[in-house]
């Protein structure tokens, strides 16, 4: 891409954590081994920086993997009846909902290990955070409104922001705003397949 005269890039690589894609949130460290683990992460970063480009990773805190290593019920959202959202159809198989005041741990954690290894990013994408809706937790031990929610999701883009790395998310919705610098835009709004329930 730089011979071709790319002299501006910013690299988006999803697929890095341990099991790839879409697996194991928030428990993704270390890096894919098979893809080259931590040095193989650092020498992409390295070759970015050495061209010029930014480097950015994709990143997850809702999704909340059953077999991830640290996985707990209690940290889950939990539903006024008791009960936990649940689903199968992501890569990594089946999981719930991390409670959003529970996240923030996790990112801290995460970074803390990306910049140790020398694979802190420029950029991080965030995923679904600012495209699906606010969730409640009905847990005593961490009970959460949907405003709460918004906080605590806001909290995890500071303290991504606070490393001087670019903040990305999704869909751009107003109590984002002041915390996402760029989305990777999906006009939910205007299609018309969505409106009526069947959008791809």
């Amino acid at each position: 891409l730089k011979r071709l005269g790319v002299d501006k890039l910013c690299l988006h690589l999803d697929g890095w954590g341990k099991r790839g894609y879409d697996n194991l949130h928030p428990d993704i460290l270390p890096p894919c081994e098979a893809a080259g683990g931590w040095e193989g992460l650092a020498r992409l970063r390295k070759i970015c920086h050495d061209l010029g480009y930014f480097f950015g990773i994709h990143d997850q805190y809702r999704d909340y993997y059953y077999d991830c290593e640290s996985f707990d019920i209690e940290n889950a959202a939990r539903g006024t009846n008791g009960k936990y959202e649940e689903c199968d159809f992501w890569y990594g198989g089946r999981q719930t909902v991390l409670c959003a005041k529970q996240a923030v741990d996790y990112v801290r954690r995460n970074y803390n290990e990306l910049t140790l290894h020398d694979c802190k990013p420029d950029n991080a994408y965030l995923d679904v955070f600012s495209v699906v809706e606010l969730d409640e937790c009905d847990n005593p031990a961490h009970r959460m409104t949907r405003e709460e929610c918004a906080k605590a999701r806001a909290a995890c883009f500071r303290e991504v922001a606070s490393r001087g790395i670019v903040v990305q998310s999704e869909e751009l919705v107003d109590w984002a705003l002041p915390y996402v610098d760029f989305v990777h835009w999906l006009p939910f709004a205007l299609d018309k397949g969505y409106e009526k329930g069947n959008a791809i």
